[in-house]
């Protein structure tokens, strides 16, 4: 494989003064003698706080873009729609890498999109983009699919239906991995149940303070009174003493 461009991995300081919007990625190639022609486009998933901040901003936003400006007002939203926060990340990938991305497949290359988390979910939106661009531009034979590992939850159901069509998006998901579940629902039902346990465990809380505190106000370790060990208990003849009379406990 062949790096053929990169952007945001090998200038640090030019990457934090970019905007939350644009995540770093790479692409490969395989050379053109290989038997196989294949082109590797790889965008980073979550690594620091400004990246953080692009998985929490799940306002709706139209995807693909239509060009017209809603004011941020997210009901107005007609067509399919995506988070805004990978929305807008996944159309900065894309506006980098189209024309390369063109070039190889017009010459025969099979492009696959890739990444984890955070770039799963752009890596799959960049593939709708790519997809719909390639058939508009006479390459519709052009192959191109993308692989996302622990994708999140961050499109419609319509669009969701859309990336699996032709198996353009493979989501690989681990196990109980929570990330490809959550969801603005999940999140809802999870914060309820916590509430619910919280009480719950408060009450069981105060029970057994309640408890602790009438065993330290009574005597903790204060002598327990034994009947068979006085005057009169049983289990001894009437009248029989397990202990000398001038020596009863206090």
């Amino acid at each position: 494989w062949t790096l053929l461009f990169e952007k945001g991995f090998l200038d640090a300081r030019q990457r934090e003064e970019d905007s939350l919007a644009h995540p770093p990625f790479f692409c490969l190639a395989t050379p053109p003698g290989a038997p196989r022609r294949r082109a590797l486009l790889a965008v980073r998933g979550t690594a620091s706080v400004h990246d953080v901040a692009v998985d929490i901003r799940v306002t709706p936003a139209s995807f693909p873009p239509t060009g017209a400006d809603d004011g941020g007002d997210w009901t107005s939203i007609s067509g399919t729609f995506a988070f805004a926060g990978m929305a807008r990340a996944a159309q900065y990938v894309f506006e980098e890498c189209w024309p390369a991305l063109r070039a190889l497949a017009a010459e025969g290359y099979e492009l696959v999109l890739t990444g984890h988390s955070l770039g799963a979910g752009v890596a799959s939106l960049v593939a709708v983009l790519l997809r719909d661009e390639l058939d508009r531009c006479g390459l519709a034979d052009a192959p191109a699919r993308c692989y996302g590992f622990a994708t999140p939850a961050c499109v419609d159901e319509r669009l969701a239906d859309r990336c699996g069509r032709d198996g353009l998006v493979t989501s690989v998901v681990l196990h109980d991995d929570v990330v490809p579940r959550l969801t603005a629902r999940s999140l809802r039902h999870l914060m309820a149940e916590l509430l619910r346990q919280r009480e719950t465990c408060m009450g069981h809380w105060r029970q057994d303070l309640d408890e602790v505190w009438g065993r330290l106000r009574h005597g903790l370790w204060a002598p327990k009174w034994r009947e068979s060990m006085v005057r009169g208990g049983p289990g001894l003849a009437p009248g029989a003493s397990a202990l000398p009379a001038a020596a009863p406990f206090p």
